[in-house]
C-alpha cells in the first residue's frame, strides 16, 4: 500500500491539490524530507524553503531555481548559516548571470566571505567592484535616449548602465582593460565587445590577448 508522504510527493509531481503544499510541507509526520524535497525539485514554496534547516534542500532550489537565492540570503544574511558549498554556490552563480537581482547581490555582500574559505578571498576582492557596478546602474534612472543603445555605446558616453545584461565576470574583464590600459575609455571601448562577448565575459586568455594587443597599438 502506497503510503501517504508518497501520495503527497505524486500530487506535486503531477502539479496536483497544490492549495495542501503549504499544510504539507509543516507536518512533520513520515517522510516529510521526501514531500519537502520533491516540493524543491519542483519549484513550489520557494520562499518557505529558503528557511529550510536542511542545506540539501536550500541548494535544490537555489541551482534548480536560481531566482530563490534571494530568499535564502534574505533569511540567512544574519543567521550566517550558509554552508561553503552553498556560499561558493551564490557566489558562481551571481558571477555568471546577466539578469541581476539587486537585493540578492546587496545581501550577499553583506554576509561576507565565510572564515573557512579564505581561499577565495582574491577572487571575491576581484568580484565585488563588479557587482557595485551593477548595483550602481540599478540605482540610476535609465534614461529612454539609452533604452536603445549597445553596452558599448552606453560605455563612450559615459553611463553606468553599459553594465546592463553583463554578467559580473563580463564587467570584471573590462575593469581589468580599464586598469592595464590606464582608463583610457577611447581604448576599452574599442575592445569592449571582444571582451564581454555573449554577456558573460571571454575566457581568462582571451582578455589577456585582446588587452596586450591593444596596448601595442599606436594609432
Amino acid at each position: 500500500m502506497e503510503k501517504e508522504w508518497e501520495k503527497r510527493c505524486h500530487a506535486i509531481e503531477q502539479g496536483q491539490e497544490q492549495e495542501k503544499y503549504l499544510e504539507w510541507l509543516n507536518d512533520k509526520s513520515e517522510g516529510n524530507l521526501y514531500v519537502r524535497e520533491t516540493l524543491a525539485e519542483n519549484g513550489y514554496l520557494l520562499e518557505e524553503l529558503a528557511k529550510d534547516n536542511t542545506a540539501y534542500i536550500r541548494t535544490t532550489i537555489m541551482t534548480r531555481y536560481p531566482e530563490s537565492i534571494k530568499y535564502v540570503l534574505a533569511y540567512q544574511k544574519h543567521k550566517r548559516g550558509l554552508t561553503y558549498d552553498e556560499w561558493a554556490l551564490i557566489y558562481e552563480t551571481l558571477r555568471m548571470t546577466k539578469t541581476i537581482d539587486a537585493d540578492a547581490i546587496t545581501d550577499f555582500l553583506l554576509y561576507e566571505l565565510p572564515e573557512g574559505l579564505a581561499y577565495y578571498r582574491g577572487r571575491l576582492d576581484e568580484t565585488v567592484p563588479a557587482f557595485k557596478a551593477q548595483l550602481e546602474a540599478y540605482q540610476h534612472r535609465l534614461e529612454p535616449i539609452h533604452k536603445t543603445m549597445t553596452s558599448k555605446q552606453l560605455y563612450e558616453a559615459g553611463s553606468p548602465h553599459w553594465v546592463r545584461g553583463l554578467s559580473a565576470q563580463a564587467i570584471m574583464r573590462v575593469q581589468y582593460a580599464e586598469n592595464e590600459l590606464q582608463n583610457d575609455r577611447k581604448k576599452v571601448a574599442r575592445i569592449l565587445d571582444n571582451l564581454v562577448t555573449d554577456g558573460t565575459g571571454c575566457d581568462f586568455e582571451t582578455m589577456l590577448d585582446v588587452v596586450d594587443r591593444e596596448k601595442r597599438r599606436t594609432d
